[in-house]
Formats: C-alpha cells, sequence, structure tokens
C-alpha cells in the first residue's frame, strides 16, 4: 500500500484534518499482512494520518511501515461508542513514524478523562531499529483542549529508535525525501523543528535506543527525557562526544528524568562509544532520587526544557499543554553521565602498530653468521662470491602488530687480503601486517642496501655493516561504525660492529662468542588520514648491543666441508623507541611511543655447506622471545657461488 494525501487549500489548514484512514463507529480497518509493506503519507496543517474515533479500531499487520502523520483518536465522549484502538509494529530499520499522537491521554486533559485514558488504546511499538521522529506540533480538538507537543502518551521500544539528534533526523528525511516537501510553506507543516527534548507517558520494552545531541559544555544546548513511567532497560547514543569530554563526577550531566512510577526502567550503567577519531569513549551512567531542592538548585536548571514557556494572554491553554510540571518528577529518579574516560580509538591503535612495525623492520640487525663463507676461502683461491638469500618469518610485538615477511637478498663479496673480505648485497622484502588488538592489516615492504667488511685476525673476527633503506607501509583499521587507512615512507641508516673469537679443537668442535653493537638513525615521517587525522613521527637514534654464543662442529672432506651450528643471544636496546604525535580535527593531541623492545633473547640453529670448492648453501632458524616481542621468527637460506 502507498498512498499520499495533500491539503493546500489555506483556509482548512488547521482545521480540517486530511483523514487518510478514518475508523468511527465501532468499523474495522485492517492494514496489510505480515510479509506487507505500508507507506502511507499525509501532508496538511493539521496532518491527521490514521484516525480510529467512538470504537473505532485500526489495526495494522504489516510490519515494514513508513508513515508520515498524525495517529489520532481525540474526539468528544460519548460511553455507548466501544473504546477506540490503534494497534501498529514497526520493525526494521526502513521502517518509521513521522508524527504526533493527537488523543485525550496525550492532552492538557488527559487527568480529567481517566476512564477515556484507560479505555482508548493506542498501541505503538518500534523494533530492530525502526524509529520515531516528531513534528511537534500543539494539535487541538478546539480552542479549549490542546495536545501535548513532543510527547507520546505511551510507547514499547524493543531496540526500536527515538530521534532527537538534530543533524541525523535532517539528513534522514532528506534522504526519505520529506524534508523538502516540509520546506513547501503550502502545507503549513514545521521544516525548523528543534529536536530538544521528547516526554513519554509510559515506555515498554527493552532495549530502546534514544539518539541524542548532548552538551557537557553547554548543558542548555543537551537534550532532555521526560518518563512518567516505565519499564526495561534502554540506551542513549549521544553524537558529537567531544562535548562529552568536560563530565567528571564534579561536573555530571542529567539526560533524563523519570517520574516515580518509572523504579523497573534503567539505562545501561556503562555505555562504549566508537570515537570518529582518535578516541573511544566510555560513559558511566548513574542515578539518584530527585528531591524538591533539586528542582530549584541552579546548576539544574537546564532540566527544564519549558522553563521560558510563560501560561498566559490568549493562547494560555496552548502554552499550558506545552509547559511541563516539574514537580511531578519529585521521588522519581535523576539520570545523569557520571564520569566519561576516553581510550585509543582503532584508528590511534592502527597507527600505533603501523609504526611499530615500521620502526622494527627499520632497526633489524645483520649478523656475519647469516653470511657464512669462510669454509671456502682456502679452496684454490676463490677470492670472489655471488650469493643469494631467502627468507621467511614473522616479526611482531605484543598487542600490536605481525609482519609476515618474505624476502630476497643479493650480495656479492671479495677477498681483498687473505685476512679482509669486502662485500654488498640489497634486500627487498615484503608482507602483510596485521593489528592484534583490533580489526585491521596492511601491507609493508623494505628496500635495503648494505655494505660490509670481514676483518679475520688468526682466530679473531671483526665485522662491520652499513645500511641503508626504506620502509613503505600502507594500513587499514577500523570498527563497527568507521575506516582509516594510512600510508608513509620511512627512510633509515645504521652502522654495526661485531666481534667474535672461535674456540676449535682438533675433532672440528667450536665455541664463539660474539659481542655485536648497532647504531641506527631512523628518519622522521609525517601523513594526513581521514576524518582530520595526523601521524607526526620525530626521528630517532637507536643503540642495541647482542651478546650471544655460537656453538657446534666443522666438518670437511675431500670435496665438501661446512658446520653445523646452534646459537643463543640477548639483545638489549638502550634507547626508547621511536616518538610520535597524533592530532586529530577536535583539537586532541596524543603522545605515543613504539619500538621500546628493552631485553629480549634469540635462539638459533643453523647448517653451513660447500660442495666443489664453489657452490655453497646454508640454512638458519632463529626463534626471538622476550622483551615486547610476540611470535617472531625467522627462517633462511643462503645460495652462493664462487668464482
Amino acid at each position: 500500500m502507498d498512498l499520499t494525501v495533500t491539503h493546500s487549500l489555506e483556509e482548512h489548514l488547521t482545521s480540517i484534518g486530511a483523514n487518510l484512514l478514518y475508523a468511527r463507529y465501532n468499523s474495522i480497518i485492517n492494514i496489510g499482512t505480515e510479509d506487507s509493506s505500508s507507506r502511507l503519507w499525509v501532508l496538511a496543517g493539521q496532518p491527521d494520518l490514521i484516525s480510529a474515533k467512538n470504537g473505532g479500531k485500526v489495526i495494522v499487520k504489516s510490519t515494514n511501515n513508513q508513515w508520515v502523520g498524525s495517529i489520532d483518536t481525540m474526539d468528544s465522549v460519548d460511553d455507548s461508542w466501544s473504546p477506540s484502538e490503534i494497534k501498529v509494529t514497526f520493525s526494521g530499520p526502513n521502517s518509521y513514524w513521522v508524527g504526533d499522537e493527537r488523543s485525550w491521554q496525550n492532552s492538557d486533559y488527559r487527568y480529567e478523562y481517566e476512564k477515556v485514558q484507560d479505555q482508548d488504546v493506542i498501541d505503538l511499538t518500534f523494533e530492530n531499529g525502526a524509529q520515531w521522529i516528531y513534528f511537534g506540533l500543539h494539535g487541538n480538538r478546539d480552542e479549549k483542549y490542546w495536545t501535548v507537543p513532543k510527547r507520546i502518551s505511551s510507547i514499547t521500544l524493543n531496540q526500536g529508535i527515538i530521534n532527537l539528534y538534530d543533524v541525523d533526523v535532517r539528513g534522514f528525511l532528506t534522504e526519505i525525501g520529506l524534508l523538502e516537501r516540509l520546506q513547501n510553506e503550502q502545507y503549513g507543516l514545521p521544516a525548523n523543528t528543534k529536536y530538544d527534548y521528547v516526554r513519554i507517558g509510559n515506555l515498554k520494552g527493552s532495549g530502546g535506543i534514544f539518539r541524542m545531541d548532548l552538551d557537557g559544555t553547554n548543558k542548555n544546548q543537551s537534550d532532555m527525557l521526560y518518563i512518567e513511567s516505565g519499564e526495561g532497560t534502554h540506551y542513549f547514543e549521544p553524537y558529537n562526544l567531544i562535548l562529552l569530554e568536560p563530565i567528571t563526577p564534579e561536573n555530571t550531566l542529567t539526560f533524563a528524568l523519570v517520574g516515580q512510577n518509572g523504579k523497573d526502567l534503567k539505562f545501561q550503567d556503562k555505555q562504549n562509544l566508537l570515537g570518529e577519531t582518535l578516541f573511544d569513549y566510555e560513559l558511566e551512567i548513574a542515578s539518584k532520587p530527585i528531591t524538591a531542592e533539586d528542582l530549584v538548585d541552579e546548576k539544574n536548571s537546564y532540566w527544564d526544557k519549558t522553563a521560558d514557556v510563560v501560561v498566559e494572554g490568549e493562547h494560555q491553554a496552548e502554552l499550558a499543554a506545552e509547559k511541563i510540571d516539574m514537580s511531578e518528577f519529585v521521588d522519581g529518579t535523576n539520570w545523569f553521565i557520571r564520569r566519561v574516560t576516553l581510550q585509543e580509538s582503532a584508528a590511534a591503535v592502527g597507527m600505533t602498530g603501523a609504526g611499530y612495525a615500521s620502526y622494527d623492520a627499520a632497526i633489524e640487525m645483520d649478523r656475519r653468521d647469516r653470511r657464512l663463507t669462510e669454509q671456502v676461502r682456502d679452496f684454490e683461491n676463490a677470492d670472489n662470491g655471488m650469493w643469494v638469500r631467502v627468507h621467511h618469518g614473522r616479526s611482531g610485538a605484543e598487542s600490536q602488530y605481525r609482519w609476515d615477511r618474505t624476502g630476497v637478498t643479493v650480495g656479492y663479496d671479495r677477498q681483498i687480503t687473505d685476512s679482509n673480505r669486502l662485500g654488498a648485497y640489497f634486500t627487498y622484502t615484503e608482507g602483510d601486517t596485521e593489528f592484534l588488538d583490533v580489526r585491521g592489516d596492511g601491507d609493508m615492504k623494505r628496500y635495503e642496501l648494505a655494505l660490509y667488511d670481514t676483518l679475520e685476525m688468526g682466530q679473531h673476527y671483526l665485522d662491520f655493516v652499513g645500511r641503508i633503506g626504506r620502509v613503505c607501509s600502507d594500513y587499514s583499521v577500523g570498527n563497527q561504525s568507521y575506516s582509516t587507512s594510512g600510508d608513509f615512507d620511512q627512510d633509515y641508516a645504521a652502522i654495526s660492529a661485531e666481534y667474535g673469537y672461535q674456540l676449535l679443537d682438533a675433532n672440528g668442535v667450536f665455541i664463539e662468542p660474539q659481542l655485536q653493537v648497532q647504531v641506527a638513525y631512523v628518519d622522521g615521517y609525517d601523513y594526513d588520514s581521514e576524518r582530520g587525522m595526523r601521524v607526526e613521527a620525530d626521528s630517532e637514534t637507536s643503540v642495541i648491543g647482542r651478546m650471544g654464543l655460537r656453538a657446534g662442529r666443522e666438518f670437511k672432506g675431500s670435496t665438501s666441508q661446512g658446520s653445523l651450528y646452534a646459537r643463543a643471544d640477548v639483545h638489549h636496546q638502550f634507547t626508547e623507541g621511536q616518538d610520535a604525535v597524533f592530532s586529530d580535527r577536535d583539537g586532541h593531541a596524543l603522545k605515543v611511543n613504539w619500538g621500546d623492545t628493552d631485553t629480549w633473547a634469540s635462539l638459533g640453529l643453523g647448517t653451513s655447506w660447500v660442495w666443489k670448492n664453489r657452490l655453497g648453501l646454508q640454512v638458519d632458524v632463529e626463534k626471538i622471545t622476550g622483551g615486547k616481542t610476540a611470535d617472531t621468527w625467522l627462517m633462511s637460506g643462503r645460495f652462493s657461488y664462487l668464482f
């Protein structure tokens, strides 16, 4: 069913209801089936959409309903007719009702017609994301009886929504094509309603959602809920979360006043809200009884959204219907936000993880025993060597990232003198990054060029390595509401010096203590991300020391020779990693640090072998543990050819 009624006759704008569907004198109107939908719109100065009077009933079986207009049961009191009834369920995010309730239950004379109030039934249920948005009209039976604007006498919310968030309301009305028509003055409907509060006679159901503009900075601009009675546990969704940051136990913000008949109604005691930028928000919700003294306390003046309404003059009846009697809430419950705690958002965690991964990739140390060639250097003066090393492994830091990477290194070295071998290599490594405490991943590449020089002095050796390189990273991270992506390049340069001393017996068994120090310069970088976020990482110098022991046995044959070995190392970083500052459009600045791994250990096994003086093979497996490392290992294989 898809029906639209418009009234543009100026003289009838407010005196004649449009009455799209009208059930009267014990008649019954049934609308739809469970699988059907209805789209019913009324655009008029008195936009009566559904009317049920003098015993009339409107029963709606469809649940995918899209309605614009008022629900009306307000007529002269006549006990000769059965009670009137309107029953409808709005279900799903595509279902909505934009309109007001016109009934004795929602009028300024509701207490004088308690019998009628008990008889007439307006049964409205909103579930699974369906929402109600009011017009805020002063409907009237005649000049003496006015309905209460921004109020509904009874509503059931089972994960249904009452929407007071002005930006979202206007966006939704635009999306369904209603806002433009409201702005057409010929219909006499309000196009600029202020959604600053809602009044509810009886709230039923559980899991109801109130979308609200809350403001801890200017509390007079903060939305309010006035609930006379109710039950169930419900939630609210505040927007523009930065305005909640001033809230503390000494500066709370009330968002709902509940009458004394609402003792069984609660709001969730903690709500975790996803921020758009650097922070998520945890809201601590509390409650306390309302006293008469609370109502006259100056700091609570924002509680009454109708404080400026003065009931006098020719419009007294209309103004009296709008005016809230705050004394009705004495001995009721004040629900307020007690504390707001800021926590790093998924975006901030992802930015940190990406920075950590890049830093660790830049400062990873090279070491001599991954370039073993000494077993073949005495064979027929093989001075020149070309070698290729392939590696695969995983790097990681606890609660930060994992980098599953694969790379290849191509190198060349030459025996300069009997005790000096000079070489160079280029390494390309790539792999996928995964963030550990947040949903997100990325891709990271490393390009590195190095020179090395090994000096051998009998059983002693010195190994020097200089490296320059670039890490290229891009990533995407997100939560249920927002996603963030970024990409950046980080340049680095490092030098290291390693000393070792090999004790070798006649059977080829050897023990080799090692000491190594590396100094690395990691360049700073900056980049922008979505929603006004920015990363600025400082340049840093990293100093790492390694103390290790390699032990094993060498084997020699007529055409081949090699070794088996095991090694153990302790590493320590003497510096504190890399500092960075994250900023966002809300003026937040978050100082972070990554890469302060402290002290960690590595264990390795390997073998190297050379055949017929020329062909060489090395396999090395390493496991890293301790410090802030997590699930880190490396397996490499090296092939060399000397000519």
